[in-house]
C-alpha cells in the first residue's frame, strides 16, 4: 500500500510530483526498497505497485538530468548483486545486497522493474551527450550493452539468465523487430547443443562464433525469444514460425532415420516454449490477426510434432494446441476433434495422447469458477502459472472517457474479448448434440494403448476439479470399447484401471537377481487420483455399477 501510495503522488502534476522525486533518494526509502526488489518472494499486488513506482521514476527521466540520475541510481541499485550485469557500471557499495548474490526467484521481478525504468529512454543517444558507463542515456545503447554482455565470456550464468531476461520483457513493451542481431542471438543460444552447454557455467563462442550458454539459462533465452515476438507479432511471427518449421524437420528426419539428435530436439523443444508464451499473451485478442493469418501454418507444425517419442515435446506441444483453440475457438475445436480420429492418430498413439493431453490444457485453462483466477490475473512473474492476460478482468481495466489515455481501456477491450472466447469454448464444450466433443476424448480411457489411458485419466481429473459440472452427465455414458460386452460407461472404465495387469509386469534381470516392473503402475497411481471423482462432482448413486 505505501509503495502504491508513493507512486500515485511521483505520478501526480506540480510540485507535490516534485518532492516526492527528491526523497525518493533518501538511504531510509531507497535501501528498504531495493531490499524488497531483490526479494524472491516479490508477487502479486506487491509486484504490481512495484512496478507501477518504477514505471513513475522511469518517467521523469525526460524531465531534467537530475531526475535522469535517480533513474540511473535505481538502475544501478537494482543490479548491484550482479556488479551491473554488463549493462550500467556499479560502485563498491551500491546497494543492500551489493556483496551477496540474487536468488534466482528475484530476477524475473528484478528484469522487469529494470524495463520499467528504461522504457521512456530516447531510442538514440541525444548529440553532444557524452558516454559514461556509469549512464543509460538511451534504448539502443541499452540493447547494445545487453547484447555485449551475453555474448561476453566472462559473464556469469545469472547475469546472462538475467540480460536475457530484461532484453524480452523490452521487446514486449518496445518495437525491437529492427534489431536482427538481438532475434539471431537468442536463436543462436537455442541452438547450443546439450553437450556444448553442459560443459560450461559461462558463456563461451563456438568456431562459427554463435553463442553457447549453460543449459540452465536457455528458459531465459526461450522465455525472451517469446516475449520479443509478442511485442511484434506482425513482423516476428513468421520469423518465430519458420525457425520451428526448420528445427521440427530435423527432429522428424532423426526420428525416421531412428538417429538420436538431441540438439534438435532441445531446440524445438525451447522454439516451442517461446511460441507457447505467443499464444498466452495474444489467443483471444480481438485486436490482434496475425495468430488469425498464421493460423493453419502453426496448427500444422504443432500436429506434425504431436508424434514425437520425447515427452516434454509433445507436452508443451499440447498446450500450445490448447490454448491455440481460443484464437478461432469452433473452428479449432472441431479440427481437434476430427484430428482425433484421423487415419494418422489411429495409426499414432503417441499423436492420440498428444490430442488428448491438449483437452486437459482447454479444460484447465476454461475454468471461469476458479476463485484464484482474480489473484493470477495480471500477475507477471515467470514462475507462476501464466494464465492468458486479461482472463479476469481487473479493477484497473476500465474504459477510459474520450480523450484520455487508451491504454488502460485497450486493455478492457482485451479482457472482454478474451472472455467471450472463453465463453464460446465453455458453450462448446457444454453442447450434447449431435454428440459431446468433450466425451469423445474421455472415452480414450477404452484405448488399447497404455499412455493414451493415462492421458485420457488425467484429463478426467482435470475436469473433475475444474469443470465437475461437465463431467457429471458424461460418467454414465455408454462408449464402444474393445471388450466382449463392446460397450461400457465411464465410471465402469474409471474403476477397470485399478486392475493390475500381467501383461504389463516385466521381468528384468539385475545380476543374480530378478526384478519386476509394471508398465501400468503410473496409470493406476493417476487412476486412485481420481478416487474422489464421484464425490466431488456426483452422487452416491454413481457408485453403484
Amino acid at each position: 500500500m505505501a509503495i502504491h501510495l508513493i507512486a500515485l503522488l511521483l505520478e501526480w502534476d506540480g510540485d507535490v510530483g516534485v518532492h516526492v522525486s527528491q526523497a525518493l533518494v533518501a538511504d531510509t526509502f531507497l535501501q528498504p526498497l531495493i531490499s524488497l526488489a531483490h526479494s524472491p518472494l516479490l508477487c502479486g499486488q506487491a509486484l504490481d505497485a512495484m512496478l507501477r513506482l518504477m514505471r513513475a521514476i522511469g518517467r521523469q527521466t525526460v524531465r531534467s538530468e537530475k531526475d535522469h540520475a535517480v533513474t540511473m541510481l535505481f538502475v544501478a541499485q537494482l543490479l548491484a548483486p550482479l556488479n551491473g550485469s554488463g549493462l550500467i557500471a556499479c560502485g563498491l557499495n551500491s546497494g543492500p545486497n551489493a556483496t551477496g548474490t540474487l536468488h534466482r526467484d528475484a530476477l524475473p521481478s528484478v528484469a522487469q522493474c529494470v524495463t520499467e525504468l528504461l522504457a521512456d529512454l530516447p531510442v538514440n543517444t541525444p548529440p553532444g551527450q557524452p558516454v559514461s558507463p556509469t549512464n543509460v542515456s538511451s534504448l539502443t545503447m541499452a540493447v547494445d550493452r545487453l547484447l555485449a554482455a551475453v555474448k561476453n565470456p566472462e559473464s556469469s550464468a545469472a547475469q546472462v539468465y538475467l540480460n536475457l531476461l530484461i532484453l524480452g520483457e523490452l521487446g514486449s513493451k518496445l518495437d525491437l523487430s529492427n534489431r536482427i542481431d538481438l532475434r539471431e542471438m537468442l536463436i543462436s543460444c537455442l541452438s547450443t547443443s546439450a553437450a556444448q552447454s553442459s560443459s560450461t557455467n559461462k558463456t563461451t563462442h563456438s568456431t562459427n562464433g554463435s553463442v553457447i550458454i549453460s543449459e540452465e539459462v536457455k528458459p531465459a533465452a526461450a522465455l525472451s525469444l517469446g516475449r520479443l515476438v509478442a511485442g511484434q507479432p506482425d513482423n516476428l511471427l513468421p520469423f518465430l514460425v519458420d525457425r520451428i518449421a526448420e528445427a521440427a524437420n530435423s527432429a522428424t528426419a532423426a526420428v525416421a532415420l531412428s538417429a538420436s539428435d538431441l540438439g534438435s530436439q532441445h531446440q524445438l523443444y525451447h522454439l516451442l516454449q517461446a511460441l507457447r508464451k505467443v499464444l498466452v499473451g495474444l489467443a483471444g485478442l480481438s485486436t490482434n490477426t496475425t495468430l488469425k493469418t498464421h493460423l493453419d501454418s502453426i496448427w500444422s507444425l504443432l500436429i506434425a510434432s504431436a508424434g514425437l517419442p520425447a515427452e516434454g515435446i509433445r507436452n508443451i506441444v499440447a498446450e500450445c494446441l490448447g490454448r491455440l483453440v481460443f484464437v478461432a475457438p469452433r473452428q479449432l475445436m472441431d479440427r481437434l476433434r476430427q484430428q482425433l480420429n484421423s487415419p494418422e492418430a489411429s495409426n499414432s498413439p503417441l499423436i492420440r495422447c498428444t490430442l488428448v493431453t491438449a483437452v486437459k490444457f482447454i479444460l484447465f485453462v476454461t475454468d471461469l469458477d476458479n476463485s484464484s483466477q482474480n489473484q493470477l490475473a495480471g500477475q507477471l512473474r515467470n514462475e507462476t502459472l501464466d494464465w492468458p492476460s486479461g482472463l479476469v478482468a481487473s479493477p484497473l481495466c476500465i474504459p477510459q472517457p474520450s480523450g484520455q489515455s487508451g491504454v488502460i481501456g485497450s486493455a478492457s477491450v482485451d479482457a472482454v474479448c478474451q472472455s467471450s472466447a472463453l465463453q464460446e469454448i465453455d458453450a462448446i464444450l457444454c453442447q450434447d448434440q449431435p454428440s459431446s466433443v468433450l466425451l469423445d476424448f474421455l472415452s480414450r480411457l477404452a484405448d488399447p494403448d497404455l499412455l493414451v489411458r493415462r492421458a485420457a485419466l488425467i484429463a478426467l481429473n482435470t475436469a473433475a476439479h475444474h469443470r465437475p459440472a461437465l463431467v457429471r452427465p458424461l460418467l454414465t455414458r455408454q462408449v464402444v470399447t474393445n471388450s466382449r460386452q463392446g460397450q461400457a460407461s465411464l465410471i465402469q472404465l474409471l474403476y477397470a484401471e485399478t486392475v493390475v495387469r500381467k501383461e504389463l509386469i516385466r521381468e528384468v534381470q539385475m545380476g543374480p537377481f530378478k526384478h519386476y516392473e509394471d508398465d501400468g503402475l503410473d496409470t493406476r497411481k493417476v487412476r486412485f487420483l481420481c478416487c474422489m471423482l464421484p464425490l466431488h462432482c456426483c452422487s452416491l448413486s454413481y457408485f453403484h455399477i
